[in-house]
């Protein structure tokens, strides 16, 4: 999970330094901008799951504890 978190906040310093409002008419920046921003996105998701699935794993364990 903190290697997903390490690139998610590769993917936001970049972004920030992609300067949008100074390329708006650079369609390869707008490119780059929609995949690093999906990218993201799928991290996010990513995140989420992994920690469903270990929350969802703590509790089996309590369980068998019972």
């Amino acid at each position: 999970m903190q290697r997903m978190r390490d690139k998610k906040t590769e993917i936001a310093e970049t972004l920030r330094g992609l300067r949008v409002g100074d390329v708006q008419d650079d369609t390869s920046v707008k490119g780059l901008i929609e995949h690093l921003m999906n990218a993201y996105d799928s991290l996010c998701t990513q995140e989420k799951l992994w920690a469903e699935l270990l929350e969802n794993l703590n509790k089996l364990e309590k369980k068998e504890e019972e």
